[in-house]
């Protein structure tokens, strides 16, 4: 896992093993100090250099701009809107032609 975030730069990564390998280390590498690495500019231009920066930071707000607007869809797939009126009414009793009714969503749940 080391090695594999200091891949970029392998001469850190012999320097850095070289300095901490002790005898009595057993392999340990934190107690080591690495310089950073400076990563030389992309184009002579600045003007260049800071454009594609911006490139980068707009590629990246489009990416998740995009998996924002994804989420969004497939919540609204599988949570439809609700009707205008939902949950307005609080039946208790339900009357017709003077008769008590239970109050049943659907006819087949014996509600008449």
């Amino acid at each position: 896992m080391r090695l594999a975030c200091l891949a970029p730069n392998p001469q850190a990564v012999i320097r850095f093993r070289s300095d901490t390998e002790q005898p009595e280390d057993h392999g340990s590498s934190f107690n080591c100090r690495v310089e950073p690495v400076e990563a030389p500019p992309l184009s002579a231009y600045r003007w260049l250099n800071r454009s594609l920066q911006v490139l980068v930071v707009l590629f990246g707000l489009y990416g998740i701009g995009m998996g924002l607007q994804e989420a969004r869809e497939r919540y609204a797939s599988f949570h439809p809107a609700r009707p205008p009126l939902y949950g307005v009414w609080s039946v208790d009793e339900f009357v017709v032609d003077g008769k008590d009714v239970p109050c049943s969503p659907i006819p087949s749940d014996g509600g008449g």
